[in-house]
């Protein structure tokens, strides 16, 4: 910082945090198409049936799921 404030050099910042958003999702969830979409680290696992037919909610932690 030290070197960009001595050159004056502007500096512009923003925060992104790294998850996608509800829209972007459903647009990914739609457009691949996937023969069984899984829904993991999620606040709402059960929007993404209503993106696609092939959803496996699993339940409890520890639940498995064999592919």
């Amino acid at each position: 910082m030290n070197w960009i404030n001595h050159f004056g050099i502007a500096v512009n910042s923003t925060h992104v945090s790294g998850h996608a958003s509800g829209p972007q999702l459903k647009e990914f969830v739609e457009q691949v198409n996937a023969k069984n979409v899984i829904p993991l680290h999620t606040e709402n696992a059960k929007a993404f049936e209503n993106w696609s037919k092939n959803v496996t909610i699993l339940g409890n932690v520890g639940d498995n799921f064999t592919l």
